[in-house]
């Protein structure tokens, strides 16, 4: 019975077996992608439920302490390599050769038990030393200048992850002879290979984007491809991906090939005969001083695809006479144009964000410039010296940057302010569009245009500036609009050709349904009387300064602003009263006035500027109203007929020389306490030359020191 049983047993046991490796046979194996290793073996183990199983179990292939199948390090490695951690990628970079004295330099996979994905900015830089370097696939980033002036390096290759070649990476690396960039690569920076004088052969990838300048120059041996007159580097399916240069200096014509993505920097430079090139639209980047000195070249086409015009890149190209900047362009580059004599002409399309410094300085034929709404930065000198431009079309915001000698016709497309000295001396100005929108005509803006003629100025306008149409001698025809609110001093003056409106005894300009605005001056210096018209808000500057005669005028309500100088000299005026809507007596207002003996200011007087009564040498009394903030230089001064003054606790300044040769002055009548008094700005010499006066506070009278 137990010989029976342990046969059983036995068969049981084989029948078991045997079904476990039938159905072990049917079951596919996972197994992990990840090196699982000892100090001898690397394999890969298998993830499902046999885990016992293992594939490509090998012992270790070690170079200079590292195995180059799996990445296993021995205890010594990597042998004084610097090391930096990214905590962002939870992973690290190379930093530097460190102690590391190896020629032949082996990259690890890891370090420390994390992955290495780059190589930092200048880890290898001029390390003249090393000759070979191999890195890992885990590699994604070759920082700038990491190899560079490595000039015994003659072998490197480049990880399939790698996605960009950072500027000067390989630069003067002058033992290199070749390299292979993966596809993936989107951009090789500036001067990545610039240098590399032993290099004979690299290829482009099609998915590269973008080649920044001088990223080949000074490869003297590089095997390039030949289409017509002009040399380029590609790829197998593409070999004429990017033109690197011209056959030679001497080519006088070149037609660029139709699968051709990049024209890169200096590819024409100094191409003196060039006189024609055919540039199809499947290139989209043309480099830094690519036509460079062309002298001879007349005209361009610039296809649709390139979005940037890189810096020089027509420089010195003297018989350019014309060129069409496509739609997608954004940027124009630093000296573009710089010294292109012969240029009539240029439209910058909309799009364009920025100019930059001196890209179009010296262009002296440019005869027209319109430069769009979308250009937001134009550098320093960008149209220096460009003065025979006559018609410019641009927003409020680049007229600083228009040459203004020969300028005739200006159209300006947008903006809220014309501002500070904006046309000031355009002499040739015959014509100027202001659009809707603009609320502010700066001070002298548009002064000494003496060949303009009429203007139109728009009902947004709100402000404008002193001097702002000044000595436009030729000024026919100017509207002010209804919505004006303020007009600075001598704004119209020596605007001898003025078509005004008359109303008694003084002339005025306004707009249609007002044309009595502003009172610009008396119709000449005997009118005797005045009386303003009811719908005027401004009476300007000078209007009736060294009217002698006069000695009567009405100031109506609605007057808000009356300025400088307005009744200086006014010899015969006796006293005048001012409506409550003035808020100011501007300098000089009242000026030799020597027959004033009074004048009521409304409490609306917020300020007394500068000489405002000077020398009115009758004035015996004045009150300053509550409100009054300042006193402005020699505003009374030699008022010497005047006794009492009184002054507001409002007043915060008083200027120099105010109460100078106030010889009478006996009261000052201050409605503040002496603690009040004593905090008022007092300037110096405020009361020099004057009698002994005595000062009445609220609290206390005090007597001149």
């Amino acid at each position: 019975m137990k010989k029976f049983f342990s046969v059983l047993l036995t068969v049981l046991t084989a029948a078991v077996l045997a079904f476990s490796l039938t159905a072990c046979e049917k079951h596919t194996h996972d197994y992990a992608a990840v090196w699982s290793k000892d100090a001898t073996y690397h394999w890969h183990a298998a993830t499902c439920e046999h885990t016992d199983e293992v594939k490509d179990k090998a012992e270790h292939s070690f170079y200079s302490g590292l195995c180059t199948v799996c990445g296993y390090q021995t205890a010594d490695y990597p042998k004084g390599l610097r090391f930096k951690f990214n905590p962002d990628e939870n992973a690290y970079c190379v930093t530097g050769l460190g102690t590391c004295k190896d020629t032949n330099l082996v990259i690890p996979f890891e370090f420390q038990g994390l992955p290495v994905i780059g190589i930092g900015d200048k880890a290898f830089y001029v390390n003249t030393s090393l000759k070979s370097i191999t890195l890992p696939d885990s590699v994604t980033n070759i920082g700038d200048y990491a190899f560079s002036g490595c000039t015994s390096l003659s072998d490197i290759n480049i990880p399939d992850g790698v996605t960009s070649i950072a500027d000067y990476a390989f630069s003067n690396c002058t033992s290199l002879t070749s390299i292979t960039i993966p596809d993936g690569v989107t951009s090789i920076g500036e001067r990545a290979f610039y240098g590399c004088a032993s290099l004979s052969n690299i290829n482009i990838p099609e998915s590269v984007s973008v080649i920044g300048d001088l990223a080949f120059s000074a490869c003297t041996s590089l095997n390039c491809n030949e289409y017509d007159n002009a040399y380029y580097l590609g790829n197998e399916t593409n070999p004429y991906l990017a033109l690197i240069k011209a056959k030679n200096t001497s080519v006088t014509s070149c037609a660029v090939n139709e699968n051709t993505k990049f024209i890169l920097s200096y590819a024409f430079s100094n191409c003196a005969s060039l006189t024609s090139i055919t540039i199809p639209n499947s290139v989209t980047s043309i480099g830094f001083s690519t036509f460079y000195g062309c002298a001879s070249l007349s005209g361009i086409n610039i296809p649709e695809g390139v979005t940037s015009i890189a810096d020089f890149t027509f420089s010195n190209c003297i018989s350019l006479t014309s060129i069409t900047i496509p739609e997608g362009v954004t940027s124009i580059g630093f000296s573009t144009f710089y010294g292109c004599t012969s240029l009539k002409s240029v439209t910058i399309p909309e799009g364009v964000t920025s100019i930059e410094e001196n890209a179009f300085y010296g262009c002296n034929s440019l005869k027209s410039v319109t430069i769009p709404e979308s250009v937001t930065d134009i550098g320093d000198s960008a149209f220096a010296e460009c003065n025979a431009v006559e018609t410019a079309t641009v927003h409020a915001t680049a007229i600083s940057f228009i040459p203004k000698p020969n300028l005739k016709t200006v159209v300006i497309t947008g903006g809220t302010s014309i501002g500070y000295s904006a046309f000031s001396n355009c002499t040739s100005l015959t014509s100027i569009t202001i659009p809707e929108g603009v609320t502010d005509i700066g001070d002298m803006a548009f002064f000494n245009c003496t060949s303009l003629k009429s203007i139109k100025i728009p009902e947004s306008v709100t402000s404008i500036g002193h001097s702002s149409f000044r000595s436009c001698s030729s000024l026919t025809n100017i509207n002010i609009p209804e919505g004006v609110t303020s007009i600075g001093n001598s704004a119209f003056s020596f605007c001898n050709s003025l078509n005004y409106n008359e109303y008694d005894n003084a002339y005025y300009l306004g707009n249609e349904n007002n044309p009595y605005l502003a009172l610009i001056k008396a119709k000449d210096t005997s009118v005797e009387s005045c009386s303003i018209n009811e719908n005027t808000k401004f009476i300007m500057s000078s209007a009736f300064e060294q009217c002698s005669l006069l000695t009567s005028i009405t100031i109506p309500d609605g007057v808000a602003s009356i300025g400088s100088w307005i009744f200086a000299k006014c010899s015969s005026l006796k006293s005048i009263t001012l409506p409550d809507s003035v808020t100011s007596i501007e300098s000089y207002a009242f000026y030799y006035c020597t027959s004033l003996t009074s004048i009521a200011l409304p409490d609306s007087i917020t300020n007394i500027e500068m000489w405002a009564f000077a020398d009115c040498s009758a004035l015996t009394s004045i009150i300053l109203p509550d409100g009054v903030t300042s006193i402005g230089l020699g505003a009374f001064r030699n008022c010497a007929s005047l006794t009492n003054i009184t002054l507001p606790d409002s007043v915060t300044i008083i200027e120099d020389s105010v109460f100078y040769g106030c010889i009478k002055l006996t009261d000052i009548t201050y409605n503040g306490t002496l603690a009040q008094w004593d905090a008022v700005a007092k300037h110096y010499l405020w009361d020099t030359n004057t009698s002994d006066y005595t000062i009445h506070c609220t609290d206390v009278d005090i007597t001149k020191n």
